[in-house]
């Protein structure tokens, strides 16, 4: 029998490394009900860094092994599924890093389902709603509803920071609309920009139109 050709060997790893980076998000879900420590959340972070870092070397090897007329579509979503992933799990840890900073005094306290709960007194926590934060994944049809929940979820809060403000819409976002602020950091000079940079990207009454036509067609 042949030996594995380095195709099918970096094939057969990709997928044994999705099956971890499921589990990792399911990890980083159940905090809600299994909280995950300051120390453990900057782990995660490192594994989830490393599993991008590992996916963009193995796509790159995987595009020059794979043998000629090989159909890379297949190839292609399962790598931007693994990114989407790794968005998510790194965008709830960012929150849940910022939130397990002793430094910070503020009057709600995160979730990672995307909710925000007012902070009160133990006994009354339990009692209060949860206000659900919208999410976008760069689909223009969507933007305009993302950005009026976000706004008056968010955006208009005055209790939280705008250092806070990046975090939760960082949370929020996943897919292309997450990779353009990969590299903004969470900090109060930051939110303005990044907010910004949405705006200027998605809310474009042209392409908004037309995106909307799309779908009817």
């Amino acid at each position: 029998m042949a030996p594995p050709s380095t195709y099918d060997k970096i094939t057969k790893e990709r997928s044994a490394d999705k099956v971890v980076i499921t589990r990792l998000q399911s990890k980083v879900e159940k905090h809600d009900t299994v909280p995950l420590s300051g120390v453990q959340v900057l782990g995660l972070l490192k594994q989830a860094a490393d599993f991008r870092e590992k996916a963009m070397v193995q796509h790159r090897e995987l595009t020059v092994a794979a043998p000629t007329g090989t159909d890379m579509e297949p190839h292609e979503k399962e790598f931007c599924e693994i990114l989407d992933s790794l968005d998510l799990i790194e965008n709830k840890l960012e929150t849940l890093k910022l939130w397990s900073d002793p430094s910070i005094n503020t009057n709600v306290v995160p979730t990672t389902s995307n909710a925000v709960i007012p902070r009160t007194n133990p006994s009354n926590e339990l009692k209060l709603p949860k206000l659900e934060l919208p999410t976008f994944n760069g689909d223009l049809c969507d933007w305009m509803h993302f950005r009026d929940m976000f706004t008056a979820s968010v955006h208009n809060n005055t209790r939280l920071s705008d250092a806070q403000k990046l975090t939760y819409l960082r949370s929020s976002l996943s897919g292309d609309a997450s990779r353009m602020l990969k590299s903004i950091s969470s900090t109060n000079a930051n939110y303005t920009i990044a907010w910004q940079m949405l705006e200027e990207r998605y809310h474009n009454t042209r392409e908004l139109f037309f995106s909307v036509v799309k779908r009817f067609f």
